[in-house]
């Protein structure tokens, strides 16, 4: 697993951002359930056992997280792999 952080300045935003990348290096995820990935309670086929552990809920928390301030959440295949971005508005402060 991979986290990388790094201020940005998005596209069309007031100011600065702050991005924060999660990424792995498994199978990633089926395209047609990449936009599912963020609703509550689903779990990609390959994720449905009981022994996968979890209820779905973890990157919809992230998602709404997000969204309370100001920014969003982005998940991806990156082959090899899934990365999940968080973005948000603001800087970093050392």
């Amino acid at each position: 697993v991979e986290l990388h952080l790094r201020t940005t300045a998005p596209a069309g935003a007031a100011g600065p951002g702050i991005e924060i990348c999660v990424r792995d290096h498994g199978p990633g995820v089926p395209e047609e359930q990449l936009a599912h990935l963020a609703e509550p309670f689903f779990r990609p086929d390959t994720a449905r056992t009981r022994s996968a552990g979890g209820v779905g809920l973890g990157l919809h928390l992230c998602q709404l997280v997000a969204h309370a301030h100001g920014g969003g959440l982005v998940v991806r295949n990156v082959h090899p792999g899934l990365a999940v971005t968080v973005t948000l508005p603001g800087r970093l402060h050392a």
